[in-house]
């Protein structure tokens, strides 16, 4: 269960860090409450790189995913694109 609950939670990142994408016409510089609620202590991270290439990933990866994406039965707790959500003037 705690796997699907840190998917949800990096869904919910990417989808934060979209709408605020869409808002400006840019990638933010910094997301606010990267804590993670699901593993204490660990936290998000999130970049931009100068080719503006967006990253969010989890700053530790738990024991238990490690094995899991060994066997194929998980996916990386991490996600990066460089397309810009389309810009909406209308929210601004």
């Amino acid at each position: 269960a705690t796997h699907y609950m840190l998917d949800l939670e990096l869904t919910q990142k990417i989808l934060e860090v979209k709408a605020l994408a869409a808002k400006t016409g840019k990638w933010p510089q910094s997301l606010p409450n990267m804590e993670s609620e699901i593993c204490p202590g660990v936290e998000w991270v999130y970049q931009v790189s100068p080719d503006g290439t967006m990253s969010i990933s989890l700053s530790e990866q738990p024991e238990w995913l490690t094995e899991r994406i060994e066997n194929q039965n998980a996916l990386p707790l991490t996600y990066n694109t460089r397309r810009i959500p389309d810009y909406d003037q209308s929210l601004n």
